[in-house]
């Protein structure tokens, strides 16, 4: 998915703020600093760089320009803190119930312009004079009148939490901010660019005297330098906003020209591109059970390998890819039978097994889980495989006779090694009359049937391959069968 960050972006002058920094600065600003691959960013140039001066006042020699007034008290030096510049500056006085103003004289700003100055607060609970405001109404209000001060409108209001507002009013109390020299740079407003506008520095409420103290130094206000324009890195010449495709991580400059073609100021943003989310997976189901993938779809009676890929977005919003192979487990339950014994021919590693009755509803035969069934009484009966979870029922074996081996000593009886590598032996416990051995593989194949009218001990020599072999034991009318392993 590709998406568009856009934002109104214009040529504009931003509140900035750093320490000891000496002029409003040029900037630029993407809509977001990690897209997507393929996004479309929008990158906004902001600022300018002062024109002309209106207005410069440091108050290195302890007074104001004409026509400028202190009122509510103040002290000029380095009192608390040295300042930027390292000379002396203003600082509030909060004795009594004063309102410590700084009040600049009418000035035509009517062409607009920008108003910069250094501020500080001093710390809370510090030691008089340098105590520090806290609560939010506290601060210090930068206002514009346009009637000689008869009344004043907030440009900004330095809130002690942080903050720049309008002032909140109210006492909460919160920890105290701008507390290291800053300097600080904000556009005159539309509303305030006449040829006779006053700006003042106020602070209305403070918690009585030697407290909440601050203060101001290096004030500038000038108008803005005209005739520039922004060109960009990519070519884009004379405009304050571009917007581009972002297909890897680019860095972006800005240059702010006069009319000559000078650079001014210039600016440089990275925008990085986060990296999608791709996978791959594998997973086996029972063949003919069905699948929910990542993105919530379903394949239904899975009985051949299935590949889907999941298309979603990630937590960063970036399209992403998950795809899975789902392979079917096909379990196919056999067995043979020999007079009323029942095989399993199904051998694999970790095969289980389990035996029901098809007459009682396909109930279990309680104990019978071996691979050799011998049941206890005539019946239909089948087997239940299970092979990597996966299971499957056969078909159903008819018993009618029973060959009675209960009465028969088996015990006496043993075949080793087991296992095997060619050779074994059949060992009777004593002679027996009428012996018969017959060898079965897995796949249910006759590999030897021999008669024997009298034996003891039987050597065989088993050919064929590595693997299970039955080992079917007659012994006049009795019969068992073993199981034998080949190597």
């Amino acid at each position: 998915m590709m998406r568009l960050f856009l934002i109104p972006i214009g040529l504009f002058i931003l509140a900035h703020f750093s320490a000891n920094a000496q002029s409003c600065q040029f900037q630029i600003m993407p809509t977001s600093s990690a897209v997507c691959m393929g996004d479309t960013v929008c990158i906004g140039a902001s600022g300018n760089v002062s024109g002309s001066t209106i207005q410069q006042f440091d108050f290195n020699t302890g007074t104001v320009p004409t026509g400028w007034s202190i009122s509510g008290g103040g002290s000029f030096g380095q009192l608390c803190s040295s300042s930027p510049t390292g000379t002396d500056y203003y600082w509030s006085s909060t004795a009594g119930t004063i309102t410590p103003i700084v009040e600049t004289n009418p000035m035509d700003v009517s062409s607009g312009g920008i108003i910069q100055f250094d501020l500080v607060f001093g710390l809370q609970g510090g030691a008089s004079p340098c105590e520090g405001p806290d609560n939010w109404d506290e601060g210090v209000s930068l206002q514009f009148s346009l009637d000689n001060g008869a009344t004043w409108v907030d440009i900004v209001y330095f809130n002690p939490l942080g903050t720049f507002s309008t002032n909140p009013g109210g006492t909460v109390s919160g920890p105290t901010a701008f507390t290291s020299w800053g300097t600080y740079c904000f556009p005159i407003p539309p509303f305030a660019q006449t040829t006779a506008t006053k700006f003042r520095w106020i602070q209305n409420v403070s918690s009585g005297t030697n407290f909440d103290n601050w203060g101001l130094d290096e004030i500038s206000i000038s108008d803005y330098l005209t005739g520039t324009s922004v060109n960009w890195s990519n070519g884009t010449t004379s405009t304050s906003s571009i917007c581009i495709p972002i297909i890897s991580d680019t860095t972006i400059t800005a240059y702010l020209i006069n009319s000559l073609g000078d650079t001014l100021s210039q600016d440089q943003t990275v925008i990085n591109v986060l990296n999608p989310y791709s996978s791959s997976d594998t997973v086996m189901v029972c063949e003919g059970d069905d699948y929910t993938f990542a993105d919530g779809s379903t394949e239904t009676n899975i009985i051949v390998e299935t590949t889907y890929t999941s298309a979603f977005q990630n937590i960063n919003g970036c399209d992403s890819t998950i795809t899975t192979t789902v392979i079917p487990i096909s379990v196919q339950a056999s067995a043979t039978q020999t007079d009323s014994t029942i095989t399993a021919t199904n051998t694999g590693s970790g095969t289980t097994y389990q035996w029901l009755n098809c007459g009682n509803n396909f109930q279990v035969v309680s104990g019978e889980t071996g691979q050799v069934f011998a049941p206890a009484q005539p019946g239909s009966y089948a087997l239940v495989v299970i092979e990597n979870g996966c299971s499957d029922t056969s078909s159903c074996f008819t018993i009618t006779n029973l060959v009675n081996v209960k009465e028969f000593d088996w015990a006496s009886i043993s075949i080793y090694p087991n296992p095997t590598m060619h050779q074994f032996v059949i060992d009777l416990g004593s002679f027996r009359s009428n012996v018969n051995v017959r060898i079965v593989d897995a796949v249910g194949s006759i590999v030897l049937n021999k008669h024997f009218d009298k034996a003891d001990v039987i050597n065989i020599e088993l050919e064929g391959n590595t693997g299970l072999y039955f080992v079917e034991l007659s012994v006049s009318e009795h019969r068992s069968v073993y199981v034998l392993s080949k190597e």
